[in-house]
């Protein structure tokens, strides 16, 4: 089934704020675990997922405008309550001001997973990936220890040349590991890459499934830096 996007979006609370607090983070993300925590995983109807590209009255907007829409809002809200659902350590998480800037210059690289539970529409999964310039992979490829942090810049795709791409995301709550939601995202996600054509692929894992996604993608360990005394892993792939 297809539900309309404004329906879906309207269980996710809406912020102008790109730098919340911790207790409103909290707060926003308390009615999710406490979801997640009591889910039974045989109660799910896994015809109630739902993909949510990014709201099309936003894709025509300059991205300094998009903030301006609370279905934007939302959206980019959604992504971030499905990062910190997928990834329990603070230290993996995105932050939202970070992600919503990724998300505003390359919108239609991003893709929210929601399913139905208990009634009510749940993100629990997304995807995200965009374009580089060539001067970018070439650092991620040979560079990978000068890096300082994980803020890779994305470019705009030139329809004349294959583009670099940086898979930024691929993630999903672990109760929904290896289940139809997840089998979906993936293919999905790998079917949205090989339409680019691209002629290089790179990555930053936070996670030993994130090294093993970017490694099921083709990808090779090319270096590694630290954040926040963690260890990230910089994988790419030419092709």
């Amino acid at each position: 089934m297809t539900i309309d996007p404004p329906l879906l979006l309207k269980s996710i609370p809406d912020s102008r704020e790109s730098e919340p607090s911790a207790t409103q983070i909290e707060d926003w993300l308390t009615p999710y675990k406490n979801v997640i925590r009591s889910l039974s995983i045989e109660s799910i109807d896994w015809n109630t997922i739902q993909v949510l590209e990014s709201p099309a009255e936003s894709k025509v907007k300059p991205a300094p405008d998009r903030n301006a829409d609370p279905n934007w809002r939302r959206w980019v809200l959604g992504l971030f309550l499905a990062d910190l659902i997928s990834y329990p350590e603070a230290s993996d998480q995105a932050e939202l001001h970070r992600l919503a800037a990724v998300a505003a210059a390359f919108p239609q690289g991003f893709s929210l997973y929601s399913i139905q539970i208990s009634g009510a529409w749940w993100p629990v999964g997304y995807t995200g990936w965009y374009p580089i310039t060539s001067q970018t992979f070439k650092i991620l490829e040979k560079k990978a220890e000068s890096l300082q942090n994980r803020r890779v810049t994305p470019s705009s795709l030139n329809p004349a040349e294959p583009p670099f791409l940086y898979l930024f995301n691929y993630s999903v709550a672990s109760v929904f590991k290896k289940t139809p939601l997840s089998k979906l995202l993936m293919s999905r996600y790998a079917g949205q890459i090989k339409n680019q054509t691209p002629q290089g692929l790179a990555a930053i894992a936070v996670s030993e499934d994130g090294s093993r996604v970017a490694k099921r993608f083709g990808m090779e360990l090319t270096g590694q830096f630290k954040v926040d005394h963690k260890v990230d892993q910089v994988f790419t792939c030419r092709l």
